[in-house]
């Protein structure tokens, strides 16, 4: 008689990025729209000893964040949604929501808020809100020119180990232009501004490069990734 070791989370964890990897070679994870606002570079950084993930976004132009129409949907605007547990096997990488971080509100608030999300949390009542829960914490941000940066405590993602899945979208009167999705806290070459042109081409070699590290890893641990069965101790 045999059983079999259930994955760990570690397991399943490796198991999510080698598939993103996948995904990303592919060039699926970034689809952008013929106009609007559109992401040229992004990045984000985890500081664990800091508790701090460090944001950064490059846009293809300056984003007008306090222009508003007559329905009162900004001109230009942009959103994270974190999946603090992410990526996990079988998503794509974001999964469920934990927490995100809305640029609707800086026109009021001229800071970033961090919202609570997923299953339990109560909307707040503030129609600024969007639907989303409490504010989690409220972060200053440098906007200069393209470029965005901010820091925002782990905490404030629901994030407990530096390990977390987002997704990073921006919005033109309320209508969706570009979106990525991405995993903070491994490693990752170095990217190289390009033009928005060639990155499908840029994302494909990462993708490539990233699948062939992982699989370098494993064969260097010895093992080739599969779970092994074991004997159940023999009774008397």
């Amino acid at each position: 008689m045999s059983s079999r070791i259930a994955p760990t989370r570690e397991v399943l964890r490796a198991s999510a990025v080698r598939s993103y990897a996948l995904a990303l070679a592919v060039g699926f994870m970034a689809v952008p729209s013929m106009a609007g606002l559109r992401i040229v570079d992004q990045r984000v950084d985890v500081d664990p000893a800091r508790g701090l993930a460090e944001f950064f976004a490059r846009f293809d132009a300056s984003p007008d964040l306090f222009t508003r129409d007559e329905f009162g949907r900004l001109a230009d605007s942009f959103q994270y949604e974190i999946d603090a547990d992410g990526p996990v096997a079988g998503e794509s990488p974001v999964g469920s929501i934990e927490a995100v971080i809305r640029g609707d509100e800086i026109h009021v608030a001229g800071a970033l808020r961090v919202r609570a999300a997923g299953a339990g949390v109560q909307p707040d009542p503030d129609p600024l809100a969007g639907g989303w829960g409490r504010v989690r914490a409220t972060v200053p941000f440098d906007l200069d020119g393209p470029a965005l940066s901010f820091e925002v405590p782990l905490n404030a993602l629901g994030d407990t180990d530096g390990h977390f899945a987002y997704r990073l979208f921006t919005v033109e009167f309320g209508m969706m232009v570009d979106q990525v999705e991405a995993v903070a806290g491994i490693p990752n070459p170095t990217a190289v501004p390009l033009p928005p042109a060639l990155w499908p081409a840029c994302a494909t070699a990462a993708g490539l490069g990233l699948v062939v590290l992982l699989r370098r890893r494993r064969l260097a641990a010895g093992g080739t990734g599969q779970l092994t069965p074991h004997a159940a101790p023999s009774q008397d």
